[in-house]
């Protein structure tokens, strides 16, 4: 089993993370609700290839909190822990923890390569009206796998039957237990973040971005969006897959991830053909 680190973020708040495999560092920041366990099937693949570092964003796993959340405090986690491993590294994000990865890569100058799939953009993936409310109503009462299946149901558009098959995954006991923290505040951050395009655009470092080819349009739109935006970004589709390829095809996800990471050492500031 790989040991625990811990960093220490801006304000204060240990954020936990992992090191296991081989060569540069890959910072792997997880969506919602979810948690670093969300990886178990998707390390084996990346680990005789890169050191996997997977992060407990705060108020998960083994990181600490604080007494007030703040969305930009997760950027400045994932930030302190590329400072904590001090080297160049690699970052990944998925979902809620695109936008995370997305904006800690811009605070944090030893970030050679991005990697985001699927970053979840409110302003083009709009909640369902009331959603917020509901889920903060499930989570004071203790109902966190309401939230769980409510948010695959309502908010990622799963079919009963595709929620059954995430339900039957290993990892389906700890995503209820995350999904408190979610209908308690992440829910409401990731509805209020937009997409800075000004300072983004000025994120000079190769980004891959991933898209099951089974996603809804929305979330396409999103990831386009996020392509405009960036100076050096490039989109592959992942065949066949939806939101959730970590774990219906790790193998797939993580051959894309390592093509990518290993192609070419990364030229900052090339830019996109007109």
């Amino acid at each position: 089993m790989s040991e625990v680190r811990t960093a220490r973020s801006a304000d204060g708040t240990p954020i936990a993370y992992r090191q296991s495999g081989s060569g540069a560092p890959f910072v792997m920041v997880h969506g919602a609700p979810a948690g670093s366990y969300g990886w178990a099937g998707l390390l084996p693949f990346l680990e005789p290839h890169l050191t996997a570092c997977p992060i407990d964003r705060r108020g998960h796993g083994a990181s600490g909190d604080a007494p007030t959340y703040a969305h930009t405090r997760e950027f400045e986690d994932v930030a302190a822990v590329v400072t904590d491993l001090g080297v160049s590294v690699d970052v990944f994000g998925h979902s809620f923890g695109g936008p995370v990865a997305l904006e800690g890569a811009l605070l944090a100058p030893r970030v050679r390569r991005v990697v985001l799939y699927e970053p979840w953009l409110c302003e083009y993936c709009p909640q369902p009206a009331g959603m917020l409310e509901r889920f903060e109503a499930m989570a004071e009462a203790g109902d966190d796998e309401g939230i769980m299946v409510s948010f695959l149901r309502d908010f990622a558009g799963y079919s009963d039957e595709q929620i059954e098959a995430l339900q039957a995954q290993p990892s389906w006991p700890a995503r209820v237990e995350a999904a408190r923290l979610y209908g308690e505040r992440e829910a409401r951050a990731e509805n209020d973040y937009r997409l800075d395009r000004e300072r983004v655009s000025t994120l000079d470092r190769p980004v891959l971005l991933l898209i099951g080819s089974e996603s809804p349009v929305d979330v396409r739109a999103a990831v386009e969006a996020v392509d405009d935006t960036l100076p050096d970004s490039r989109i592959v589709v992942l065949e066949g897959q939806d939101h959730f390829a970590h774990l219906v095809d790790p193998q797939l996800l993580a051959r894309e991830i390592i093509d990518f990471l290993t192609s070419e050492e990364p030229t900052s500031g090339v830019g996109k053909a007109p």
